[in-house]
């Protein structure tokens, strides 16, 4: 019958009934058997609706098979001139259907010619084009005609829901809510097509939040029931479908169960929704107890099926098992498909198992499979975690060849090849490559390519690229700010915070540490200074922050006098408490350079503040007054950790205690230092024994130094050689 006979064909009866509901939507040619579609309502068909039907459906396919028949250069308008046959209304809305499939734009030539010299506008036909245009992709087209569409025409539930389906196509389902707003808005009430499409557009939308999918989904089902529209099975098999994308399985077993009250029995797609869930979550049995009853129920495994257990057991680890079911599938009549090769790529790839993933890889080509952007992005993540660097930049040129577009998983990984062997300049490439397909590094991949290009002083460079975060990425200076000094760009850094507080972002603590940690440790004090006195006009209620931060970039910076001079003056004007960080990095420079007296009273402050020492802090103090002369408060010190869970592994804590006992001739005190020591642990260190002999020795109390000496030898450690 034409060279699309076997497309018409395979439509059959259920074309049938969709002209029988033309007719009866449009007026024209009033058949007896309309009204619920259904298998049997159309056995019950009469001998001249069947005649009816079939005599439309012939000149429908013949019209199609002319126009899909025309060369580039010819119009479809001769087709549709030439009258060969008698057409009706709801024939032209088949015509629009049929073409459609293979070709959008004679579609739409039918539709515009239509409208121009035959019929007005009716809401199948809108219907129809809009549908052709939302399964092409053509967004913009079908948003243009709705938007002129008569009132009497596009005002209609049919045509919303074609519009609806456009926007559900690509996932927008912001767009979909508006336009059923609209749609009640104008008193057009939403049927259970409008609401199955509106559930559709959100599962199409990308990654559901648990919380928020299943919140919206049952906002739908409300609006649903309160609109008097039951459930069909399509809406039980979608929600199936959110409930076990968002890993509720409890409620995906509870739907099923509600399916089966209902009176609907299960197909394919419900199965399929139902081992997803329980596969996502690893439970092995109940995927293994859904599949009998698939087939129980005379439903075989499909590739979804397979897809399913596949990803399952590969996420676990069982890649025998993957590769064994890939090999299943063949002898039960399933092909592998693009998803079962990438979900056997991805599997293998991530269990270093590349050999076996580039075979599988091979496989999928020569069955004649298209690999898609995931397929590759697999592949590439897979010789990336092999360390294949060659490999993974083959893969790509690869993909490029095959004509198709990486996608955001792609570019990262061979963006992060490449800043893993320093290659700048084939960095900037993939990059510009990577924004002018609208994908966007994240925020790790910008900090490790601008330390590259940090690293290579390709200024220009950077500039461009904080250009883009702050136009293409939409980043705030702040963000912006923060990604610069971890990637070590200071000075950009540096301009980035300027412009932050001057649009009136907080001042983030660890970016100023950061690049007054920068500037202390090249000597660029009067930069760091200038800094801070911007910051100290220009942010209000960070002077605190901005001086605790000047007080640790001059320890840093070994500058302790000015340190302490700053600290001085800020405790004088009573500007702040202080933060445990300042306090540990003055009392450590002050006791690295003996300045014990300051420590002390620095550390007094701290306790008055109410600043709670750390463990390393406590340890400090223990030292410095021991060294000052002051084993009792080191004592006290150290008690006072314990009592608050503090350990000290360093043996060195207790032996500067020990030998300031010494000193002061303060034996006995030492021995009971040890003495608690060996009550809260059988084995005391031999350095501790050690410092109590020599604290002894020291007093000149040769007898006791020797009992103690006996007491190692007999239940201690092994002494010191100094002591064999």
């Amino acid at each position: 019958m034409g060279l699309f006979e076997n497309i018409h064909d395979s439509v059959g009866k259920e074309e049938i009934r969709e002209i029988g509901e033309a007719g009866l939507e449009l007026g024209d040619e009033p058949l007896e058997f309309l009204g619920k579609t259904s298998k049997n309502r159309v056995k019950k068909m009469t001998k001249l609706a069947l005649k009816r039907a079939k005599d439309r459906r012939q000149r429908v396919q013949f019209l199609t098979d002319r126009i899909l028949g025309l060369k580039s250069e010819e119009f479809v308008a001769d087709v549709l001139d030439d009258r060969k046959v008698q057409m009706t209304p709801a024939d032209f809305c088949f015509v629009v259907k049929w073409v459609g499939q293979w070709s959008w734009q004679r579609s739409l030539e039918v539709y515009e010619l239509n409208l121009r010299h035959w019929y007005s506008p009716n809401a199948r036909m809108l219907a129809t084009i809009l549908s052709v245009l939302g399964k092409a992709n053509q967004e913009a087209l079908a948003v243009e005609i709705f938007a002129r569409a008569e009132p009497a025409a596009g005002n209609t539930v049919q045509v919303y829901n074609a519009m609806m389906g456009v926007y559900a196509q690509t996932g927008r389902f912001g767009k979909v809510q508006e336009l059923l707003d609209l749609m009640r808005s104008r008193g057009c009430e939403p049927d259970l097509a409008s609401f199955n499409t509106l559930i559709n557009a959100r599962l199409k939308s990308g990654a559901l939040v648990p919380n928020l999918g299943i919140e919206l989904l049952n906002e739908v089902y409300d609006d649903m029931v309160a609109h008097r529209c039951q459930p069909d099975l399509w809406t039980y098999n979608a929600m199936l479908s959110v409930y076990g994308r968002c890993g509720i399985s409890r409620e995906v077993g509870r739907l099923f169960k509600e399916l089966d009250s209902k009176g609907f029995l299960p197909d394919a797609v419900t199965y399929n929704s139902l081992q997803y869930a329980f596969a996502r979550e690893g439970n092995v049995e109940k995927v293994k107890d859904i599949c009998e009853d698939m087939v129980k129920m005379g439903i075989g495994k499909d590739e979804m099926t397979y897809n399913a257990i596949i990803h399952m057991y590969g996420k676990q680890g069982q890649h025998d098992l993957v590769l064994q079911l890939c090999n299943d599938m063949k002898p039960s009549g399933q092909s592998p498909d693009a998803v079962t090769y990438t979900v056997l790529i991805d599997s293998l790839g991530k269990a270093n198992m590349i050999k076996e993933a580039a075979e599988l890889m091979s496989e999928m080509l020569n069955a004649g499979v298209k690999p898609t952007s995931r397929t590759f992005s697999a592949m590439i993540c897979g010789y990336a975690k092999a360390g294949k660097r060659v490999e993974v930049e083959k893969t790509l040129k690869c993909m490029l060849r095959a004509g198709i577009k990486p996608d955001h998983l792609a570019y990262s990984v061979m963006l992060d090849n490449l800043l893993r062997i320093s290659d700048s300049g084939k960095v900037m490439k993939l990059y510009q490559e990577m924004v002018l397909n609208i994908f966007k590094p994240d925020h790790a991949l910008y900090e490790v390519m601008l330390r590259v290009l940090k690293k290579e002083n390709r200024e220009e460079d950077i500039h461009r690229v904080v250009k883009d975060m702050e136009e293409l990425c939409g980043m705030n200076a702040r963000v912006i700010c923060s990604i610069l000094v971890k990637g070590e760009c200071f000075d950009h850094a540096a301009n980035m915070l300027r412009s932050a507080i001057s649009q009136g972002c907080e001042l983030d603590r660890e970016n100023l540490l950061s690049l007054l940690g920068s500037y202390g440790s090249s000597g660029r004090l009067s930069e760091a200074r200038n800094l801070l006195d911007f910051l100290r006009e220009h942010s209000s209620g960070a002077h605190q922050l901005i001086t605790k931060s000047l007080i640790i970039m001059l320890c840093k910076a070994d500058q302790l006098d000015d340190a302490i001079r700053e600290y001085r003056e800020a405790r004088d004007f009573d500007l702040f408490c202080g933060s445990l960080t300042m306090y540990e990095s003055l009392l450590q420079h002050c006791e690295e350079n003996e300045l014990f007296a300051e420590a002390s009273q620095i550390f007094s402050d701290m306790r008055f503040y109410g600043v709670e020492p750390s463990n390393n802090l406590y340890q400090g103090m223990v030292h410095t007054y021991s060294k000052m002369g002051f084993p009792e408060t080191a004592y006290y010190l150290i008690g006072q950790a314990e009592e608050k869970g503090l350990l000290f592994d360093d043996a060195s804590i207790y032996t500067s205690v020990i030998e300031a006992y010494g000193r002061l001739k303060l034996g006995q005190k030492a021995e009971s230092l040890v003495g608690s020591l060996r009550q809260k642990s059988t084995m005391v260190d031999w350095k501790v024994w050690n410092a109590l002999i020599h604290a002894y020795a020291a007093s000149g109390c040769y007898e006791r130094a020797r009992a103690i000496f006996n007491t190692i030898m007999r239940d201690g450690p092994p002494p010191n050689s100094r002591f064999n």
